[in-house]
């Protein structure tokens, strides 16, 4: 195309000597094929561009296309998605088209404290399994999703994905959001989403909700909460591989996130101790070291006043406030003798505390995470930012998971469904108190600090939140 504009110039040149009425018809047709050339130019890069970066058809352009222009730039999108797609299979997932494979020692890196855990027929016996002791299985390497067989019959499937956190943060909504996508199936735990095992359950506790009965819950259970026939049954064929199994199972547990106040019902643990070596984070790293997690952060002082009302703490801004005062009082008396890990880690604290503030220290409770798993097995996101941008943030998870591509209009269409909960309660409270506001800034301003600094990223200080 410049060479062929070259060429016009050149003409031109060539032509000036030639009448006005020639002359003028030349350059009138020349500027107008520039135009043309470089809006052409134009509309190529973009559809390269976005069909790149979000995979997207033309349908969206902001102006009118011709059906035949349209025609084109949907082949060159198409094209281009084909290309993108089998590149990004190709790094993410290797040579052949087969999800997990085997755990390689890649994978397994970080985990050097399994060398320290203690498997002897002579550890303590507690009230929760010894997982951390539990053989890890071969998972088999033409599934997505982390499947083996159980006695060389009946398919057994962990959980390919966990949204980890934080309560009160969008956790339902993104998940309700994820469901829509074709190759996730839903478990059958409460609200299809959680199962409350690995903090709670395992341990026989119940959480917040002290009026359900807190029987211990088994692995086995857990197992039978992911559709592993679904899964088996939904094969595609690959040329030069053969059968393959896409679809993916993942729950959503806010609470794993925070709560590890059960860490002495692992064996591995010193009973004695005022904060573990080992947590449920290390049991489920060892059994399923692939595990991708998904956490969403809200700030923090308002994450705190939705749970408080949410989990029938209180029901107003006075309220709240008076048993914040409570609630650092005793996290101030505690972190004078002990860490705030150790505190917040302790079963009488946690229960004696008149808030749900624990879930609000970030930065502490991510740390733990970190120790077990590798930092880009996580997706961490803010809340406001996934309420901001709905779409861009289920395109970004989708390709985490490296999940197939939706198409935009499906995306769009999800994007704008309704929020799934809104705390009813909170129209009913009132505002938080300015004071309360200010009190709670200044205590999780350290943590949030530190959040920031091991995200690299200053938006999870909040300030944004603080100027609204």
């Amino acid at each position: 195309m410049v060479v062929t504009n070259a060429m016009i110039y050149l003409c031109l040149r060539r032509w000036q000597n030639r009448s006005f009425t020639q002359m003028k018809f030349l350059k009138s047709i020349f500027w107008p094929f520039i135009s043309i050339s470089l809006l052409t130019i134009l509309i190529i890069f973009m559809t390269l561009q976005w069909s790149r970066s979000l995979r997207v058809d033309v349908n969206l352009f902001p102006f009118n296309l011709s059906n035949r222009t349209r025609n084109v730039l949907n082949e060159i999108r198409r094209q281009v998605n084909t290309f993108v797609y089998n590149q990004t299979r190709i790094e993410s997932e290797g040579p052949k088209y087969g999800g997990l494979m085997s755990t390689t020692q890649e994978e397994l890196e970080g985990m050097e404290w399994e060398n320290n855990i203690d498997c002897t027929k002579h550890r303590r016996k507690t009230s929760a399994e010894d997982l951390l002791c539990l053989e890890r299985k071969t998972f088999l390497m033409n599934y997505r999703n982390p499947c083996y067989y159980e006695n060389n019959s009946t398919l057994r499937c962990l959980p390919y994905f966990q949204i980890i956190g934080v309560c009160k943060s969008g956790t339902s909504d993104l998940f309700k959001r994820m469901l829509r996508h074709p190759q996730i199936v839903q478990n059958k735990g409460i609200l299809k989403k959680e199962t409350w095992f690995w903090t709670w359950r395992r341990h026989g506790n119940v959480g917040f909700h002290t009026n359900m009965p807190g029987r211990t819950m088994m692995l086995s259970t857990f197992l039978d909460l992911f559709d592993a026939k679904t899964i088996q049954t939904n094969i595609v064929y690959i040329k030069d591989y053969g059968e393959y199994h896409p679809l993916v199972t993942g729950h959503g547990d806010p609470m794993d996130f925070w709560d590890q106040a059960s860490w002495r019902d692992i064996p591995q643990n010193d009973q004695n101790a005022d904060e573990p070596v080992y947590t449920d984070i290390h049991v489920i790293r060892h059994l399923n070291p692939n595990l991708k997690l998904i956490l969403l952060l809200r700030d923090p002082v308002e994450r705190l006043f939705s749970n408080y009302l949410h989990a029938s703490f209180g029901s107003t801004a006075d309220e709240f406030h008076k048993d914040v005062l409570l609630s650092l009082d005793l996290l101030n008396n505690c972190t004078r003798n002990k860490t705030m890990r150790a505190c917040l880690y302790t079963p009488s604290i946690l229960g004696s505390l008149r808030t749900p503030i624990s879930g609000s220290f970030y930065s502490l409770h991510l740390k733990e995470w970190l120790k077990a798993f590798p930092r880009k097995q996580m997706f961490i996101t803010r809340t406001e930012d996934f309420g901001r941008d709905i779409l861009g943030t289920l395109v970004q998870i989708f390709r985490f998971l490296r999940l197939e591509a939706m198409p935009t209009k499906d995306l769009y269409q999800i994007a704008q469904e309704g929020h799934y909960y809104i705390t009813s309660k909170k129209s009913r409270s009132g505002n938080i108190l300015n004071e309360t506001r200010i009190l709670l800034n200044e205590y999780f301003n350290p943590y949030n600090e530190e959040l920031a600094h091991i995200l690299g990223n200053e938006n999870y200080l909040w300030d944004d939140m603080k100027r609204s």
